[in-house]
């Protein structure tokens, strides 16, 4: 089977299906089905782009239909469209007051070298990004427990990190946060 546009890929999505889906949902079974594979870093975005897209330039012969925030479904009779078909506010502009945010990448995980690598990726199947140089404020866990909290200002996160390998929170700390644009939901890779 030839590649898929993302217009066609989520139109074959949501044929199948009698409920509205989220953008990320759709974005999640256009990877499982294979309906494309090269989908980049941010397949959830690059769905709800494609979508708010045909909105702004198709408008009403757009052959989606927003049935709420984030949900999608095809233009068929009896489907009623939300009366606000903006963009969804998470690929709006992320200048926000946090603009990125992440969690739990496992420590022992890390290759601590002198540039250390802090992989994530959106979704199973998406491409992996590496997030060491990220900057702003995070935490050190133990477990549960908080045992630290920094901020990265002259020095991106990993450099940051790297010296809390042999500084005295050395030991202390299992976890560290990993950090990602707001738009995502970063899954570690393992």
């Amino acid at each position: 089977m030839a590649e898929l546009s993302w217009r066609e890929a989520i139109i074959e999505v949501l044929k199948g299906q009698d409920d509205p889906m989220h953008y990320a949902e759709i974005a999640q079974a256009i990877l499982d089905r294979e309906l494309k594979t090269a989908v980049g870093a941010t397949p959830a975005a690059s769905a709800a782009a494609t979508i708010s897209i045909s909105f702004s330039e198709e408008g009403d012969n757009s052959p989606f239909v927003r049935v709420s925030r984030g949900y999608y479904t095809l233009r068929s009779p009896g489907v009623t469209a939300s009366p606000e078909v903006e963009a969804p506010a998470e690929i709006e502009d992320g200048s926000g007051f946090i603009n990125a945010f992440g969690m739990y990448w496992r420590r022992d995980r890390v290759l601590w070298k002198s540039s250390p690598m802090l992989l994530g990726q959106q979704q199973p199947g998406s491409t992996p990004v590496d997030f060491c140089g990220q900057t702003g404020v995070y935490l050190l866990h133990d477990g549960n427990r908080v045992v630290y909290v920094g901020r990265t200002i002259g020095q991106d996160l990993g450099a940051r990190l790297r010296q809390h390998t042999v500084d005295r929170l050395n030991g202390r700390w299992v976890h560290i946060p990993r950090q990602t644009d707001q738009r995502f939901h970063v899954m570690p890779i393992t």
